[in-house]
C-alpha cells in the first residue's frame, strides 16, 4: 500500500460546516424537545422547523452533487439524523398542543 492510502482522508471544508450546523441543529431542536414551555406558541417552532428544512436542502445538495463516496456516505448520514430529531421535535410540538 502506497503511503497516501494509509492516510485518513480529511473531510473538505463544507463537509466540516456542514458538521457544525448539523451539531447546531441538533442542539437546538434537543433544547425544543426537552423544554416545558419552548413550543407553548408557533413562533419557536418555526424557528426550529426552518432551520430542519434548510439543512435538509443542503445536505440533500451536498450528497447529490459530490462525487466522493465517503462524503455523499456522510451527508446522507447527517440527513438521516436530522430527519429524526425533526420527526421528533414535531411530534414533542404536537404533544404540547393538545
Amino acid at each position: 500500500m502506497s503511503e497516501n492510502n494509509k492516510k485518513k482522508e480529511r473531510p473538505t471544508f463544507l463537509m466540516m460546516v456542514y458538521m457544525w450546523l448539523f451539531v447546531l441543529v441538533a442542539l437546538v431542536n434537543i433544547v425544543g424537545i426537552t423544554s416545558q414551555n419552548l413550543y407553548q406558541s408557533i413562533f419557536p417552532f418555526f424557528i426550529v422547523s426552518l432551520l430542519n428544512i434548510v439543512l435538509v436542502a443542503l445536505l440533500i445538495l451536498q450528497a447529490l452533487k459530490t462525487e466522493s463516496v465517503r462524503e455523499q456516505r456522510l451527508s446522507i448520514i447527517y440527513l438521516i439524523a436530522v430527519v429524526i430529531i425533526a420527526a421528533v421535535s414535531f411530534f414533542r410540538y404536537l404533544a404540547m398542543q393538545a
